[in-house]
């Protein structure tokens, strides 16, 4: 083989290799990339998906839930939901058999006037196991 025409060989041989080098620089390499987020993006609204699925199947036990919980808050007026946490001590400490000396209710009022909290004191006495059981009843 003819210098000249190996050197052409080689040097087309390398424009190719360049050539193809740039082309997976500049179109494979951002649409590989492009392909992982669109999966990932993909897979992660699929999940989004799933939960929301999730959700609306549970949605009917979520609201029986929700409105139980609505239903066993404190009434709104103070001295009856008083009335009603003295009353539920009372029961607690029945069941479980501990001696309560005192209970020291007190109203905190919340970030806003949509709420309140009212919070207890109580001291409490028995063993381990009887305590645990009127904790566990609160």
């Amino acid at each position: 083989m003819r210098i000249e025409i190996r050197q052409r060989l080689l040097a087309i041989i390398a424009i190719a290799i360049v050539a193809l080098l740039a082309l997976d620089r500049l179109a494979f390499g951002p649409l590989i990339d492009g392909w992982k987020n669109r999966s990932a993006e993909l897979a992660k609204l699929r999940k989004s998906i799933e939960q929301g699925s999730m959700l609306i199947q549970r949605e009917s036990h979520t609201r029986k839930m929700w409105n139980d919980i609505r239903k066993s808050t404190l009434p709104v007026n103070a001295s009856q939901a008083e009335k009603e946490l003295l009353a539920a001590f009372e029961k607690w400490s029945a069941d479980s058999r501990v001696s309560i000396s005192s209970i020291r209710p007190q109203w905190k009022r919340g970030a806003t006037d949509d709420y309140s909290v009212l919070e207890c004191r109580v001291d409490a006495a028995g063993t381990l196991p009887v305590l645990a059981k009127f904790l566990y009843s609160i």
